[in-house]
């Protein structure tokens, strides 16, 4: 049984290691980062309960992210281009680290969306575009 199991006041111990995990410093080191990404996936349903927060994903799935770089460098060129015009970076780094596996502390991601190449967003809508007006071409649309 473990050290959390085990305490007197169970709910306060998760909520101290909640925060203390959730620190920067713990974020930026990898092996603490695996830790609080296991503790918040095992103890995400009672914080749930206990504070009235529920995720954006159902249970405590991520979604796991091959290459963090593009998805950086993709998302943080919507943002550039304007198309998430009422978010901050700072916001769309919470939701990414809320959601994704990426491995980076919402500060370190924050700064990446902001520093991020604008291309790759700007080429994949550009190829968009193209394959879009070819279906209304070929659909006589």
């Amino acid at each position: 049984m473990s050290y959390i199991e085990q305490s007197p006041d169970r709910e306060l111990t998760v909520l101290e290691t909640a925060f203390w995990l959730s620190q920067p410093a713990m974020q930026a080191e990898k092996s603490w980062a695996r830790l609080a990404l296991q503790f918040f996936r095992h103890y995400r349903p009672d914080l749930d309960k206990w504070y009235g927060r529920k995720g954006l994903l159902k249970g405590d799935e991520l979604l796991l992210v091959k290459n963090p770089s593009v998805v950086i460098d993709f998302v943080g060129g919507m943002k550039k281009s304007g198309h998430l015009p009422s978010n901050s970076y700072k916001d769309v780094a919470r939701v990414l680290k809320e959601v994704t596996d990426i491995p980076l502390s919402p500060d370190v991601l924050e700064k990446r969306l902001a520093e991020c190449d604008p291309y790759i967003f700007a080429s994949s809508l550009a190829a968009y575009e193209r394959i879009y007006l070819k279906r209304i071409q070929k659909n006589n649309l």
